[in-house]
């Protein structure tokens, strides 16, 4: 039995109709059968409308606009006497201090050693070494100042690392337009690893940009 596709035969005498397609004893189903097959080939390969293609260039090359009102959760930290933030989808676990192991040889820098995360060994480095490369900014990169200490887990690029916090304030939802160009003066590292300044409870609060971050602390310890 020969039909040609555009009869458009599963929906009047196929699975989608009145079923008396004597083809339906062999092939059970319209989707087994070759005409339906000769049929999705040509709905597939068929011109598309005028226009069309035109329309969507237009589209995917449209400059995308940011949104001020559009809110992004971030969580925030103190490191000395810096409050930071990072976007929340990076963090893993805010955890208890754990110890760190130092590694041989490899006591200056950022690195500070390994920690052990539910069982699983992660580099633990110090974002007050690299933010403040001429001195610490506070004691975070050592031992716990006090019970408010905590110990941060971020994803990058599907790497894990580990950096020790004095504080962790909260999550917080900003506006895209509450963020403010970061000050002209500060150390030479922190330009380059704060985009923009939110202002919050009377401090300003640093938001670290990951795409700038997280690349300098590979670099930082390999």
């Amino acid at each position: 039995m020969t039909l040609s596709p555009r009869e458009d035969c599963w929906n009047r005498i196929g699975g989608g109709g009145d079923r008396s397609c004597p083809e339906l004893v062999t092939h059970v189903h319209c989707r087994n059968c070759g005409v339906f097959e000769a049929g999705g080939r040509a709905l597939l390969d068929r011109e598309p409308p005028a226009g069309y293609l035109a329309e969507w260039a237009a589209i995917l090359a449209a400059e995308t606009v940011p949104d001020p009102l559009r809110r992004e959760a971030v969580v925030i930290f103190r490191i000395g006497a810096a409050w930071l933030a990072l976007p929340a989808a990076v963090f893993v676990e805010i955890s208890a201090p754990r110890p760190i192991r130092r590694v041989p040889h490899r006591t200056r820098g950022i690195l500070l050693g390994l920690v052990s995360i539910r069982g699983e060994i992660l580099v633990c480095v110090s974002l007050a070494r690299l933010l403040h490369p001429d001195g610490p900014i506070g004691r975070a990169d050592s031992r716990p100042a006090s019970e408010a200490a905590r110990l941060a887990v971020v994803r990058w690029d599907g790497r894990l690392w580990a950096f020790p916090v004095d504080e962790v304030l909260e999550v917080h939802r900003i506006h895209q337009g509450d963020l403010q160009d970061p000050p002209e003066t500060g150390t030479a590292a922190a330009p380059l690893l704060i985009g923009k300044h939110l202002p919050h409870q009377g401090t300003t609060v640093g938001l670290l940009d990951p795409g700038l971050l997280f690349p300098t602390l590979e670099r930082g310890t390999a």
